[in-house]
């Protein structure tokens, strides 16, 4: 499964579970802090495109700051 997808400065990270997403997300922040660059956490989002599954509790971080979760793409 492709995991991410890259386009000029923008950067998608696609996951199954709320679990995996985070673990993207933390890992997203290890490369960042090993290469020295930055994510705009303002412009962070979460799209949940499985409705069904999504309860609406899962939290989101990045920098310990929290994603927030949007109703568009």
């Amino acid at each position: 499964m492709v995991r991410l997808l890259l386009y000029a400065d923008d950067l998608v990270l696609l996951a199954e579970t709320a679990g995996k997403l985070q673990q993207l997300l933390d890992a997203l922040q290890s490369f960042c802090s090993e290469y020295d660059m930055q994510v705009n956490v303002g412009k962070t989002e979460v799209v949940v495109f499985d409705r069904k599954r999504y309860s609406g509790a899962a939290v989101w971080q990045y920098q310990g700051q929290q994603v927030p979760v949007s109703q568009q793409f």
